[in-house]
C-alpha cells in the first residue's frame, strides 16, 4: 500500500513539472552573432519569435559552441545566409531570455 501511495505522489510530482514546448520557425538567417564566451545568437528574417524572451529580443534563438554539433550549425546558418536559403529552426519555447535551438534543416 505505501509502495502505491508513493507511486501516485511521484506520478502527481512529475505531472505537474512544466515542461517547455518545442517550435518550429522557417526563413532567411537575418544575422549570426559569436561571442568570446562560446555563445551564438541568431536571427532569423521570419518574424514569429514572440515565443522567445516575450518578443523582446534583438536575439531571439541561441546555442552554445561546446556542442558536439556547434561547428555543423554554424556552418550550416553561415552557408544559408551567404547563399540566402532558408532554414527550418526548431526550438525550445522561453518567455524570459532567448530560445535554445534543438536543430536545423535546410532544404
Amino acid at each position: 500500500m505505501k509502495s502505491l501511495l508513493i507511486l501516485a505522489a511521484s506520478l502527481i510530482f512529475i505531472s505537474s513539472q512544466a515542461v517547455a514546448a518545442n517550435f518550429t520557425v522557417s526563413g532567411n538567417v537575418k544575422a549570426v552573432y559569436v561571442s568570446s564566451s562560446k555563445t551564438v545568437l541568431v536571427k532569423i528574417e521570419n518574424d514569429v519569435m514572440s515565443r522567445c524572451g516575450n518578443g523582446k529580443l534583438d536575439w531571439p534563438l541561441t546555442f552554445t559552441t561546446d556542442g558536439a554539433v556547434a561547428g555543423e550549425w554554424l556552418s550550416m546558418l553561415l552557408t544559408s545566409k551567404t547563399a540566402n536559403i532558408s532554414v527550418t529552426i526548431n526550438y525550445a519555447e522561453n518567455s524570459t531570455s532567448a530560445c535554445t535551438m534543438n536543430y536545423i534543416h535546410i532544404e
